[in-house]
């Protein structure tokens, strides 16, 4: 997974093919998500994490998220977008 070169540079990031990529995250920690996609793949997000954990994702761009989560080690949220992209976060 490459590293997203934004114009906030001190913003860490990822870019994806939405294929069910896991990302690593640290938890209260805010990441860019670049999804190389054709299709404004961020339109639509849906959510599954477990109670306990807090999710804060904000579609900035046609094909990126502003995301954080917080929670505790080993919690995992999945992440679904259109066009049957996903990706999956465990925080560290």
């Amino acid at each position: 997974i490459a590293c997203l070169q934004g114009a906030n540079r001190n913003t860490r990031g990822f870019l994806i093919k939405g294929k069910g990529e896991i990302l690593r995250l640290k938890s209260g920690v805010e990441y860019w998500v670049e999804i190389q996609s054709e299709s404004n793949a961020t339109k639509e997000v849906q959510l599954r994490y477990p109670e306990g954990l807090k999710a804060d994702i904000d579609s900035i761009a046609k094909n990126i998220l502003k995301i954080r989560f917080i929670g505790r080690s080993g919690q995992k949220a999945e992440v679904y977008l259109k066009n049957r992209k996903s990706f999956e976060v465990i925080l560290d």
